[in-house]
């Protein structure tokens, strides 16, 4: 199963899209501007959120550790608890 996001032609009042496959389910990531104000959302298969840039910012920094310490973990060296 192949994993990919691939950017797309953002459409009126969006900054960003990008669109593609996560572990076999149709995933979708927007920026939008305007009325919408610096949100983002995420689609993945049933899931949506709607998250403030604030948010979306906090949750990319947590993701970024995880991968970091599951990095880690798989080079054997352990991670943080």
């Amino acid at each position: 199963m192949r994993n990919y996001l691939d950017k797309r032609t953002a459409p009126e009042g969006a900054a960003y899209m990008a669109s593609g496959d996560l572990d076999g389910n149709a995933s979708s990531v927007f920026a939008y501007t305007g009325r919408r104000g610096g949100r983002f959302s995420l689609g993945i298969g049933p899931m949506s959120l709607s998250l403030s840039k604030e948010a979306i910012t906090e949750l990319a920094h947590c993701l970024n550790d995880a991968l970091a310490d599951l990095k880690a973990l798989d080079d054997g060296k352990g991670g943080e608890a």
